[in-house]
């Protein structure tokens, strides 16, 4: 029980900078070249290699983590630059926030480590599969709605 207060604690902690502090870099980000959608689809299709290879047990702990990072920098890249896209391109802010949960579910997952490997909770596993459900409805129906 104590495990998912501190879980649920990393995670509050985790949202709030991933949401508030600035990055130094990011006036110099570029625009994005492809539609925001695809970037969106990019990082659903990560989240969901690194869901299954915590299920299968075969994450490793290092090349688990840069992945993560890879996902957040992704993010964090994909949430700078959808203010300066066409509003019919922009992100629902809902959207957003689904993925900068599913990034501080994976930090979690990160610090899973038993040995070489990422090993979680049963609890945590089953939380990650949530998520990544609810982002692929809604990237679905936002797919849907815009035709895409």
């Amino acid at each position: 029980m104590a495990s998912q207060g501190c879980a649920a604690g990393l995670l509050w902690v985790l949202l709030a900078c991933l949401a508030v502090v600035p990055a130094p870099a990011a006036a110099a980000s570029p625009r994005p070249k492809a539609p925001p959608l695809v970037h969106v689809r990019q990082l659903n299709a990560m989240s969901g290699r690194l869901v299954s290879r915590i299920r299968a047990g075969t994450a490793g702990a290092a090349h688990f983590r840069v992945h993560v990072a890879v996902y957040q920098e992704m993010l964090r890249e994909l949430m700078v630059g959808n203010p300066q896209v066409d509003r019919s391109d922009r992100l629902p802010n809902a959207l957003l926030m689904k993925l900068v949960r599913m990034a501080a579910l994976l930090q979690a997952a990160a610090a899973c480590q038993t040995g070489r490997d990422i090993v979680c909770s049963l609890t945590l596993i089953n939380e990650l599969d949530r998520q990544q459900r609810r982002v692929g409805a809604a990237l679905d129906g936002l797919a849907g709605a815009r035709g895409s």
